[in-house]
């Protein structure tokens, strides 16, 4: 029996206010009636066809509503709404990134979210936060690099052919001094940043559920030089793209590959 689009509107509501609500929501979607967009004259005898767009930044997506009104009016005409359980509509859109009411407040889920979602069931819970320009921080390099947290990010980043390099320092904030944490510096373009950010959180948060460090991912400008934070320790990349064929070949968790 599919979930309420009631039930579904709240989660979805709940998750925009805290991300910890998310994956209550995710998962309330496979068991829901969604609706999408089809060419308007395509045979409803022939395979569905999916209408995408390209959002403001630049991403292609395909529009997915919780609402058959939202879906109509979105179509504005031009295109046939169809209504597909949940799963069914993950399952034969794979590799796509849906775009959740996008003409409300709405979220992004990306292809690796929806892999993990449909396998397993699970999602990871990702925070967004922004540190104030004038917050002191001191970084370092990590003593003790945690082995599986690099096999795995390189594991992502070589997935993502616009990923150039990462680097891993440790990181203290004048805001909380006593705790450290590890910041992975990723250099790749905007357009990607989101989507490289939470399919490597999806990774980290499921795979390994008790780390026993904090870790933190954030967007460095492929085409300029290293920011002064990051610039002082003259770190070496854990990941550049010359390695991503040579990673391809061997799964996270093996070793000798670079």
């Amino acid at each position: 029996m599919a979930i309420s689009q009631k039930v579904v509107d709240r989660l979805l509501a709940e998750s925009l206010l805290d991300s910890t609500k998310e994956p209550a929501f995710l998962r309330a979607l496979l068991d829901a009636m969604l609706y999408a967009h089809t060419p308007k004259n395509d045979s409803p005898n022939r395979t569905l066809r999916f209408l995408q767009f390209v959002t403001p930044d630049g991403i292609t997506a395909l529009p997915v509503f919780t609402d058959r009104g939202k879906a109509e009016f979105a179509s504005k005409g031009h295109a046939r709404v169809v209504s597909v359980l949940g799963r069914q509509l993950l399952e034969a859109t794979r590799g796509a990134t849906l775009a959740i009411n996008p003409n409300d407040r709405w979220c992004m889920l990306y292809p690796e979210e929806i892999s993990e979602l449909l396998s397993t069931g699970s999602a990871a819970v990702i925070f967004s936060e922004h540190i104030p320009d004038d917050t002191a921080i001191a970084t370092a390099l990590p003593a003790n690099p945690p082995h599986w947290l690099i096999e795995t990010l390189q594991g992502i980043f070589a997935a993502h052919p616009s990923v150039e390099r990462a680097y891993l320092v440790e990181m203290r904030s004048s805001q909380r001094m006593d705790v450290s944490r590890l910041v992975v510096a990723v250099a790749m373009p905007t357009l990607i940043a989101e989507r490289v950010c939470r399919a490597a959180v999806t990774e980290v948060q499921l795979k390994h559920p008790n780390p026993d460090c904090i870790v933190d991912l954030t967007r460095i400008d492929p085409t300029a030089d290293l920011p002064p934070w990051l610039a002082h320790l003259s770190p070496e990349p854990i990941y550049r793209r010359e390695w991503a064929q040579a990673l391809r070949g061997h799964p996270p968790g093996t070793s000798g590959v670079i």
